[in-house]
Parts: C-alpha cells; structure tokens; sequence
C-alpha cells in the first residue's frame, strides 16, 4: 500500500524555559542566565518554521520484528511498543535552517549564545512533535483508538539506518525541505523523525465496566 504524505504546518508552541534550560545543564538557573534564554527566544522567533510531514501505513509485529510496509525491521522494542497496534504514524518534524544558521553565527562570536540557541532547537523540535501527537491522539480517540509514544531511528535498538526508508517514504526533501547525509543525519539539524503506533482499539474487553487503559469510565469503550 502507498500511503498518502500529508504536509502541515504549526503556528509556534508555547515556549518551555525549563525544558531548555535543562538542555543547557542549569537546575539551578540564576537569573542572569534566565535573562539570555528569553534574549535568545526573543531573537530566534523569526527564524523558525514549524513543519511535519507524515503519513499512515499498516504494521503487523511478526516473530521476526515488524513489518510497517514501507519498511521492516528486527527491532524487539519496537515491536513491542506497536504490541496493539495494526497501524503505524510516519512522521518527520522539523522547526527550519533558521535556527541552524544563528547557532553559526554565534559560535564564533558568544559561545554561550549559541549554546542556549541549540537548546531552543531542541525544545522547538520537540514541542512541535508533541503538538502533532496531541492532535493524532485526539483524533484517534474519536476514533475509538489510541496512539503509542513515539519512537525514533537510533534509540534503543531501532537502527538509525532506518531512517533512510523514512525518507524514502515521505520525500521529506520535497515536502518540507529536510535532507539525509550518508550518515543518516537530518538538515536542518532541528529535526526528528518518528514512529507512533495506532492501536487496534482503546478498550477490546467489552466485558470491562471501565477502560482497561485509564481505569475510568470511558466514552470509547465498545
């Protein structure tokens, strides 16, 4: 099956200082630092996009690993996060090359600038993923189904190669302008790519009184 790719496009998630302060190491910020977080926010805003493309394939978890059509793999945790899951979510976010030029620019004149505008990137990236999975999960759930956490090429033992069939797969470099080097590294930098599992079902015990997921009485039990 070839799946459609959909492209869309973000307004800017709210900014977390302590998520980017942690990507810089400070627990403890004084407020000298917390002053160039929100100088360096400030100037990075107009540089940023907010950008996915994804699409939608079926998955089986076979002996073997899974099989997601568009590629296969022996990854055992995966497979174990797609456990329910008949579906997959292929997703690549990416916030710009903006980002990755100011951090550039600033590595030759403040260190400490660009440090704090690698973390924003970070933050960016992450927050814009975690705004995409909001809105699939709450369609989903309308659904009647739910959706994994994401997973991502290099973690675990989900090899990083895979990302060169996600590329394939979606044409990230037409769609949202995000190459892949012979290293399988993303440009722009801030970029992820992702898999997130469709359930089959939030509830497939119709004998349960509350969902077996939340322990709740729940409007998607069937």
């Amino acid at each position: 099956m070839i799946s459609p790719v959909f492209v869309k496009t973000y307004d800017a998630p709210s900014y977390d200082e302590r998520e980017i302060l942690r990507y810089i190491g400070e627990t403890s910020p004084n407020s000298e630092t917390v002053e160039l977080v929100r100088s360096c926010i400030a100037e990075v805003e107009a540089h940023l996009s907010y950008k996915v493309c994804y699409a939608v394939y079926d998955a089986q978890v076979t002996p073997d690993g899974v099989d997601m059509t568009f590629a296969k793999t022996k990854s055992t945790s995966l497979a174990k996060t797609l456990a329910d899951s008949d579906r997959v979510i292929l997703v690549v976010a990416s916030v710009g090359i903006g980002i990755d030029r100011l951090v550039k620019k600033y590595l030759s004149i403040s260190a400490s600038r660009a440090l704090v505008m690698q973390a924003i990137g970070a933050e960016r990236v992450e927050s814009l993923l975690d705004a995409f999975c909001i809105e699939m999960r709450e369609k989903y759930r309308g659904l009647g189904q739910d959706i994994t956490t994401r997973y991502s090429p290099g973690y675990g033992d989900l090899p990083l190669q895979l990302q060169r069939e996600i590329f394939d797969a979606l044409d990230c470099p037409k769609r949202i302008g995000v190459s892949l080097s012979d290293s399988m590294m993303m440009t722009p930098t801030k970029s992820v790519s992702a898999i997130i599992g469709i359930s089959r079902s939030i509830c497939s015990d119709v004998s349960l009184d509350k969902c077996k997921n939340c322990n709740k009485d729940c409007q998607y039990r069937r």
